[in-house]
């Protein structure tokens, strides 16, 4: 029996054609975590069809020592949560830009009144404007000119801000 597997973070890039590249399918997962990751409870597994029982149970196995909730979620582009996410971020963008609206105010009002752990603004400051038009392009989303500039997309890992030591965000100050 195999004592290793592979798993993948993305929910953009299709799970079943990363296991087919990996050579290894049965012993291939898509495990996808949430920002900020020590609230978020929710990771989405995504299989490829020849994943194994055994790979299937050890990705579960994983979430569960993690203490996370594991969902089985269809290997679609954005998987549940980015494909109903990103479109929801980026209405906030378009919002604050029609209407010149702040994004503290408008973050203010996703979290005050809809209950949200934090803001459309301050995730995607979070997330990293480059890695916003890669899912919002993959899922097929329209990605406002503000998010889609190549100052956006040349922004780099290191340079994203993060909750417990902001740098200089794309739409809040921290």
């Amino acid at each position: 029996m195999p004592t290793r597997w592979i798993a993948t973070t993305t929910s953009s890039l299709s799970v079943e054609a990363l296991a087919a590249a990996s050579g290894r399918p049965e012993r291939f997962a898509g495990l996808h975590v949430f920002n900020p990751v020590a609230k978020m409870k929710l990771v989405e597994l995504a299989f490829p069809l020849a994943a194994s029982e055994d790979t299937r149970a050890r990705a579960r196995a994983i979430c569960d020592a993690l203490g996370k909730t594991a969902v089985e979620v269809p290997d679609v582009p954005g998987f549940v949560v980015n494909r109903l996410l990103f479109p929801y971020l980026f209405s906030a963008v378009e919002l604050m830009t029609e209407t010149g609206r702040r994004a503290d105010d408008v973050d203010a009002c996703m979290t005050l009144g809809a209950g949200h752990p934090m803001g459309p603004l301050a995730l995607l400051d979070l997330v990293g404007l480059d890695v916003a038009q890669a899912i919002g392009d993959e899922i097929g989303a329209d990605v406002p000119d503000r998010c889609a500039s190549s100052s956006a997309r040349a922004r780099s890992a290191q340079d994203r801000p993060r909750a417990s030591s902001p740098t200089d965000a794309a739409f809040r100050s921290y």
